[in-house]
């Protein structure tokens, strides 16, 4: 079979992959991985991105995102410039890929330029939308619907416009040499993820504290979250029931998840997916979660996990969780969401692409 000629784009914002936070770059970096034996492949992406293909660098560092609301008007500047060299790209890579993969927002200017694009026009794009639909993208949407796109859940279409050209679903994958299996964790549970109102990390406070089991806290403070955390997280940080640990690299995020008796993902909004809780998995360790979204759908209620309506139905299935065989949850996982069937599906697509 004939390799086709990839190029994946990320964003300009976090490295590929990820220093710390960062769930779509860690994808994306998984995906090269999957690839590189498959297709020929490129990245578009940050300059400080390290990774076993050609990378084609949009800024030498990442841009990270805004932190407040007197930066953005400087960071949209950087962002157009990214923008200016990932078209100079489009423009030298014309006569050599065959199909473009975008990681990026749909609604970002990047990818509106992209679609305007003469050095593109005759080239297939397939989008994975790694996010959550809202109103502000709707014309975008309603103007592209017959653009190819991706869901990385069955749930996660619900959420975004019914006309849309959805040519497959393909989960999220862990790269799963990084979290190995531990079937003799300590006593703690854990929590890992964003700690705003989204993710409502202070159920998880609360439920620790019902249980009588001391709470890990880690994760990304941002500045749409920094009311939230000095309000209802902070002051219940006391190092010795509740620990604040900040952003974890992969080891040291493995090795959070992978000795939690418990992975605790409250969550206020439609999950698109929830890699943390299949990294958690990978482990052995079973999750607790809210039932929204894909959430129901990658875990295996009452054997890998359990979703509930709140936590205060939760505070009473402790046993429950306990008693679940960890070498059965890792050896799931690993089945389900590893970088080779991840990266097989992702092909299939390409080539449906390709020959349609």
């Amino acid at each position: 079979m004939k390799r086709l000629k990839v190029i994946q784009l990320s964003a300009p914002f976090l490295s590929v992959p990820p220093v710390k936070y960062g769930g779509t770059e860690r994808i994306v970096d998984n995906l090269v991985k999957g690839l590189s034996e498959l297709c020929e492949i490129k990245l578009l992406a940050t300059g400080d991105s390290i990774v076993n293909c050609h990378l084609l660098a949009t800024v030498n560092q990442h841009l990270s995102f805004a932190d407040s609301e007197e930066s953005k008007l400087h960071h949209e500047v950087l962002v157009n410039n990214a923008n200016m060299n990932a078209r100079r790209h489009f423009k030298e890579m014309s006569g050599w890929v065959e199909l473009y993969h975008s990681h990026y927002n749909v609604y970002t200017d990047m990818l509106r330029e992209m679609m305007e694009a003469k050095e593109i026009e005759e080239v297939p794009i397939l989008t994975t939308l790694h996010g959550t639909y809202s109103i502000e993208q709707q014309d975008f949407f309603k103007n592209n619907s017959h653009l190819s796109f991706n869901s990385i859940s069955h749930n996660q279409r619900g959420g975004y416009p019914p006309n849309l050209n959805w040519v497959g679903n393909v989960y999220n994958s862990v790269d799963t040499s990084d979290f190995p299996m531990n079937i003799n964790p300590e006593n703690y549970v854990c929590f890992l993820g964003r700690l705003d109102p989204e993710k409502l990390p202070h159920k998880a406070i609360e439920i620790a504290h019902a249980w009588n089991i001391p709470l890990i806290l880690a994760g990304k403070i941002d500045h749409l979250g920094r009311d939230y955390f000095d309000e209802k997280i902070a002051p219940k940080i006391d190092g010795t029931m509740v620990k604040f640990i900040g952003e974890l690299d992969v080891k040291e995020k493995a090795k959070l998840l992978a000795n939690a008796l418990i992975n605790l993902h409250p969550t206020n909004f439609r999950e698109p997916f929830g890699l943390t809780i299949c990294e958690a998995a990978c482990t052995g360790t079973p999750t607790l979660a809210i039932r929204k979204g894909a959430l129901p759908e990658i875990i295996e209620q009452g054997r890998t996990g359990i979703c509930v309506e709140d936590f205060e139905e939760g505070q009473h299935r402790l046993h429950e969780l306990l008693s679940m065989k960890r070498k059965y949850i890792s050896v799931r996982a690993k089945m389900l969401f590893n970088i080779e069937t991840m990266a097989e599906e992702y092909l299939d697509l390409y080539y449906k692409l390709v020959t349609d």
